[in-house]
């Protein structure tokens, strides 16, 4: 009767932390959106900085809107998806600039609420994940630099859909694999350097995991388990190109819509060799695309830019200890399959958020080392060390008593 009585008042308790969990969501979520609202009303109405993602994806949605044809009348820059969005609200309801920057606030707001809840899931902290969440939200500002955070974060929680430790999806198998192709097929429609990373790193991560699926299991075929996820986020992204090839097909530009992605190596390679290999007086007249990056030096000046500088050199420093402390474990666990079993468990997540934020930082740091670039690139930062420092806070305080599965059922 005891053992029974303690399981009937083991119910309700469940049953409430779920209930309590889901209103703390729906807070952070209203807490989110109204903080949106209102920092985006200080200066809605200041400027249309059109040399920036608002000015620059409106002019160039307008293009679309009047039929003329990317690749062959204009170079869109990034992938069409990159103005697609914003070409449909401009033909729903009229050339309004407005509609450019509540698109950018609306992402802006889903990154942050992509980062609360992958970071809820991984610490189980209400205060990291909304304070991590507020800082994606607000660091972009008027900038509207939101695409590459949104595609940094987004990414993230995609690849974390696979639990490391259990080593199963949080949602149905099917669901996973659809959700990850998506993300895929969608990010090589937008910027398809970062959709190359995004594809390494799902490699890997889903390697890692079969990796840790064989030494539990002690068979080595379940590395083979990485073949049918990977065809099927394949296939998936596969339809969803198709779907926009067909459609550069039928308005004659297909040719330049291929040549993107398979000139995507060569053109990488050619703005390495102009920024380290050209001399600085002759970038200019090679490209625009290279931008003279401040010294370390000159933080101790007095040229008022010191926080810009300071941002610039220290996610280097931070890649360097993160890289370190990944090493260090794996050092200390690898004397047997059962500690490296362990270790992917335990840290393949910080690899990933990683690998994610990795992505974003030679745009900024090699070749356009500016403050809109800053705001594309520090967002995703900002999960990483989040969840980076709340690491370290555990390896020096006691253990908290729950468990990973009922971290995932907060969400």
């Amino acid at each position: 009767m005891i053992d029974h009585h303690h399981r009937l008042s083991a119910l309700p308790r469940s049953i409430d932390l779920r209930v309590i969990g889901r209103n703390r969501s729906f807070l952070a979520f209203v807490g989110l959106a109204i903080t949106a609202i209102l920092y985006d009303r200080l200066f809605f109405n200041y400027y249309q900085a059109f040399l920036l993602d608002d000015g620059n994806v409106a002019l160039i949605a307008e293009k679309f809107l009047h039929g003329e044809r990317p690749f062959i009348e204009f170079e869109p820059g990034y992938g069409i998806l990159w103005f697609f969005p914003i070409t449909l609200l401009l033909k729903i309801f009229g050339v309004k600039f407005y509609l450019v920057r509540t698109y950018f606030l609306v992402l802006g707001l889903e990154s942050s609420l992509l980062a609360h809840g992958l970071l809820l899931r991984l610490t189980n902290s209400y205060l990291v994940a909304f304070a991590t969440a507020l800082v994606v939200l607000l660091f972009p500002g008027c900038l509207y630099q939101t695409y590459i955070p949104f595609l940094v974060i987004a990414g993230a929680y995609v690849l974390l859909i696979y639990d490391p430790k259990t080593l199963a999806p949080c949602v149905p198998s099917w669901a996973a694999v659809t959700c990850n192709g998506l993300y895929l097929g969608l990010a090589y429609l937008i910027r398809s350097d970062i959709a190359t990373v995004y594809l390494v790193l799902f490699l890997g991560y889903q390697g890692l995991l079969a990796l840790r699926a064989s030494i539990r299991e002690r068979r080595g075929l379940t590395l083979l388990l990485l073949l049918p996820r990977l065809a099927g986020v394949v296939l998936v992204a596969g339809l969803v190109g198709l779907v926009f090839a067909l459609e550069a097909k039928s308005e004659g530009y297909l040719e330049g819509f291929l040549r993107q992605y398979w000139a995507l190596p060569g053109s990488l390679i050619s703005l390495l060799q102009q920024r380290f290999l050209t001399e600085p007086s002759a970038r200019a007249a090679v490209t625009y695309t290279l931008w003279p990056r401040p010294s370390v030096l000159s933080f101790f000046s007095s040229s008022g830019e010191q926080g810009l500088i300071f941002l610039t050199y220290f996610p280097i420093l931070a890649f360097v200890l993160i890289s370190l402390f990944l090493i260090a474990e794996l050092l200390k666990r690898s004397m047997d399959a059962k500690g490296i079993s362990d270790f992917i468990a335990e840290r393949a997540n910080l690899l990933v958020l990683t690998g994610c934020s990795a992505a974003a930082f030679p745009q900024f740091f090699v070749w356009r080392p500016d403050l809109p670039h800053l705001a594309g690139f520090v967002p995703g930062f900002v999960v990483l060390m989040a969840y980076f420092l709340f690491l370290l806070k555990e390896r020096v305080s006691v253990p908290t008593s729950l468990d990973t599965g009922r971290r995932w059922k907060f969400l």
